[in-house]
């Protein structure tokens, strides 16, 4: 049997079987919603494994929990860009079938030699811009209204923030990702104030483990100080002092003291 407390950050979690789901499913159903079936399970692993003396534990479920929410805002992100598509698909169809019903129109010469220019441009290409008033390039698309640019540069999905690589400064802007040629390099048409840049708030699946887990413990022992309680460090002190207390049952330790 798979004992919680033995799993690992780096190793693949379980998935159920259909069965096994199956069976899950019905638990869940008849445990009267998600919190109750939840509470019943970490009271399950509480009584029949050593999970929760690990100090680390609620933090390592906490961590679970959010990789959860990940997943669930990825798959609504898809589906609006499904919809989006579907959307944009159906309204090309539609301009389609007007396009094709409508009468010819006659136009007058100066019109048609317009037209012709227009063509001409295209030919020795020169870019219709995109719905937002930018360009959609071969590996970034851009966007403008009069007080802002904004630029879209897709990566590899599963992309960590420390693999990114973006350098804004007063009259240049490079944009890649580390250890491959930049995507976007070069000189700026006009100076930008890069100190109204704000960063992105970050996840703690977005920072490497060693990091993670000292924002984790620091997360850990902010809460037991809130809550009154020993942090990770207090708690460590107080089981060395029990095994060094059952190790020596000939001293005197009533006056012990933690430091």
């Amino acid at each position: 049997m798979a004992i919680i407390s033995d799993f690992q950050e780096d190793e693949a979690p379980l998935s159920a079987a259909d069965g096994d789901e199956e069976i899950l499913v019905a638990m869940l159903e008849r445990k009267g919603g998600p919190i109750p079936f939840l509470q019943a399970a970490i009271d399950v692993v509480r009584r029949h494994s050593d999970m929760f003396h690990d100090p680390s534990a609620v933090s390592r479920v906490t961590s679970l929990a959010m990789a959860a929410r990940e997943k669930v805002e990825a798959e609504e992100r898809r589906a609006r860009e499904a919809q989006r598509k579907e959307a944009e698909e159906v309204e090309k169809k539609a301009a389609e079938e007007r396009k094709a019903k409508a009468p010819a129109e006659v136009k007058p010469e100066s019109s048609a030699r317009k037209d012709d220019m227009e063509v001409e441009k295209e030919e020795g290409n020169v870019r219709k811009p995109n719905a937002g008033n930018g360009l959609d390039l071969e590996k970034y698309s851009w966007t403008q209204q009069l007080p802002e640019v904004n630029i879209i540069v897709p990566v590899p999905q599963g992309t960590k923030s420390r693999f990114v690589v973006c350098d804004i400064k007063k009259d240049h802007l490079k944009v890649g990702l580390k250890g491959q040629p930049p995507i976007i390099d070069g000189e700026l048409h006009k100076p930008v104030d890069t100190q109204k840049v704000e960063p992105e708030t970050s996840k703690l699946s977005d920072l490497d483990p060693e990091t993670r887990q000292t924002v984790e413990k620091m997360m850990y022992d902010q809460r037991q100080k809130q809550m009154g309680l020993p942090t990770s460090d207090e708690m460590q002190k107080q089981e060395m002092l029990k095994k060094f207390m059952a190790s020596h049952p000939e001293m005197d330790f009533s006056r012990a003291k933690l430091a």
